[in-house]
């Protein structure tokens, strides 16, 4: 037979206290009637409950035992100490565990033997109303009535006596002491006297004796294993009432509980197995759930990574972007500079012509440009332009500016050149003088090689046309 598991201290202590078991009793007979328990609500739940602090059930239990003993109305646990507390000042006053204070001490503050003396005194206090009980109990019989009084079920040579009550446990009670006025001179002649143990009657002469309290009370088998042991203790006995307690143990007691603990072995079991699978339920139910942490948490470190990329790379392009149109602005900047110079020294070298005629001028621009002025510019908007530059298409010069550009590249036809002729650039400007918005500006590049003009640029003398188209051969 295996051992059992080992008893804590404190509920050793609660075992042998006489109060727990009266009232372990009690909620045995009147439980479920009274107080509305569970029909399996047995003394291992009633020890759970009692040390499991705001136990719902032990509140319910508290609460309906203090309803069967007052007559006050809206009684809740919140103000069951104060209430309990009355019951005590009225009845035992001497006993009152809660205190003088304004305000009691709180039921689950006391220790746990208090608890159980509490409950076994309103327990005690319930049937001050039997009324009450009677309107709650379902139809009994005059036999079950019987059974509700605990007898004695034995006695060893020690004149202890012992209980079986119905949580199947067994119980011990040490005899009361009886002493003697007789006895008490022999003490004081120093005689020795003889005390004969009575198993079952009390003393004839108890009337002339003085009763002290001396029975102590005490669980001396809880479990199987603990009747085993017991009943082997006094198997060999010779005494007559262990024989008896023996016999009545062997025959009428041991099968019934043999059965009752394989049966509760069994339900242990079975129960177990339950919490094992729901354990193991609520187990995998968790790492799922950790799973579905961990992988959502790695999701959202990938999505925080992939969103501060992203806002790096923007913040890098909107750095490129920004940085390539300030070089855009600046190089602008620059072209426009250069463009008004160049418009500037064009412009001077081109006011002796205002005396001829336009058409003349177009006719014989280039050859008055080349006369008057070493260099005359050339800035098209297919973005060449140079000094004295020539790439043997034909050119026009604008009435405005003198600026030389490609023919083609302003869409004219061949002869076109003796029209009048403003370029773009001064389009806009003449636009911006009466208010309108300007155009948005061409970024013009210089292509190809330095034309041969700059060189001859210096040389003595300029080949020139004397007409306004000029053609290179």
């Amino acid at each position: 037979m295996n051992d059992p598991p080992p008893v804590s201290p404190e509920l050793a202590a609660l075992r042998h206290l006489e109060e727990f078991a009266s009232f372990g009793q009690f909620l045995f007979n009147f439980g479920t009637d009274i107080l509305a328990l569970p029909h399996d609500f047995g003394r291992e739940e009633l020890e759970a409950e009692i040390f499991t602090p705001n136990s719902e059930i032990m509140q319910r239990i508290c609460l309906g035992l203090l309803k069967m003993v007052s007559s006050q109305r809206g009684l809740t646990f919140e103000n069951f100490e104060e209430y309990t507390r009355r019951q005590y000042r009225s009845k035992k006053p001497y006993a009152n565990p809660f205190g003088d204070e304004a305000e009691p001490i709180k039921f689950w503050d006391l220790d746990v033997p208090t608890r159980a003396r509490i409950l076994h005194q309103l327990s005690v206090w319930v049937f001050l109303h039997p009324e009450r009980i009677r309107d709650k109990l379902k139809t009994t019989s005059d036999k079950e009535q019987l059974e509700w009084r605990m007898e004695p079920c034995g006695f060893d040579c020690h004149g202890n006596t012992y209980y079986i009550l119905d949580d199947n446990r067994l119980y011990k009670r040490t005899p009361w002491v009886f002493e003697s006025k007789k006895a008490k001179a022999a003490k004081r002649t120093g005689k020795a006297t003889k005390r004969r143990r009575v198993s079952s009657e009390p003393p004839e002469d108890a009337s002339d004796e003085t009763k002290t309290p001396g029975g102590v009370w005490s669980c001396v088998c809880a479990t199987l294993h603990d009747w085993t042991i017991f009943v082997n203790s006094i198997e060999s006995s010779k005494d007559p009432d262990e024989k008896a307690l023996c016999a009545y143990l062997k025959q009428d007691v041991m099968p019934v509980l043999n059965k009752v603990w394989v049966e509760m072995e069994k339900q242990r079991q079975l129960q177990a197995a339950v919490a094992n699978r729901k354990r193991s339920s609520r187990l995998d139910e968790k790492m799922a759930r950790q799973r579905e942490d961990e992988e959502r948490a790695a999701a959202e470190r990938r999505e925080a990574k992939e969103v501060a990329a992203s806002l790096k790379d923007k913040q890098e392009n909107e750095r490129k972007d920004k940085e390539r149109e300030q070089r855009m602005k600046l190089r602008e900047q620059r072209m426009k500079e250069r463009e008004i110079q160049k418009l500037q020294s064009s412009r001077a070298t081109s006011a002796t012509d205002d005396s001829s005629t336009s058409g003349t001028r177009r006719s014989s621009r280039r050859a008055t440009v080349a006369a008057e002025k070493e260099e005359w510019a050339f800035d098209c908007i297919c973005g060449v332009h140079g000094m004295n530059y020539e790439d043997g298409t034909n050119i026009i010069a604008c009435d405005s500016c003198d600026v030389w550009q490609h023919l083609k590249c302003q869409n004219l036809p061949p002869g076109g050149e003796e029209k009048e002729f403003i370029c773009d650039l001064c389009r806009k400007n003449s636009k911006q003088a009466d208010g309108q918005p300007p155009s948005p500006s061409v970024i013009k590049l210089r292509v190809g090689p330095p034309s041969p003009e700059k060189t001859r640029a210096s040389a003595p003398s300029l080949g020139a046309s004397s007409a306004g188209i000029t053609q290179s051969s």
